[in-house]
């Protein structure tokens, strides 16, 4: 007797593989709060540049989303003289983590994906997403 077994689809795999855990469309679109502000940013955010000290990719991820913390919900990833800024346009960065006069919220939702799937603390980058999330 043959026993029935369930299994995926490859379309439903394939979904599930692609689906991330920073949704960008997630990010508020309008207001005029800066998405630094709010829940715990400023623990998270050193957290995550304690873990990226060392390793020149993970800081210039780190400090994209420094950069981007001061860009309005829904805004353009402006340029600045920030060292931040800096050391993100020199960083080498993929086009979803880093592109200049582009939308910032994508931006965010990918330089944490960066950091997760490079083994960044857990806690810190669900704080950080939550300070994104409370503008």
């Amino acid at each position: 007797m043959a026993t029935a077994t369930t299994r995926k689809t490859p379309a439903k795999t394939a979904k599930a593989a692609t689906k991330k855990r920073f949704d960008a469309d997630s990010l508020p679109q309008t207001g005029t709060g800066q998405l630094r502000h709010g829940g715990d940013y400023k623990p998270s955010i050193r957290a995550l540049a304690a873990f990226a000290k060392g390793d020149p990719t993970n800081t210039a991820h780190v400090k994209a989303l420094i950069h981007l913390g001061w860009v309005k919900p829904g805004g353009n990833n402006g340029a600045s003289k920030s060292p931040a800024f800096t050391i993100a346009d020199n960083g080498g960065l993929p086009a979803e983590a880093w592109t200049v006069d582009a939308p910032a919220g994508p931006q965010i939702a990918a330089n944490l994906e960066a950091l997760a799937e490079a083994g960044a603390p857990q806690e810190a980058l669900d704080g950080l997403w939550a300070a994104y999330l409370a503008v």
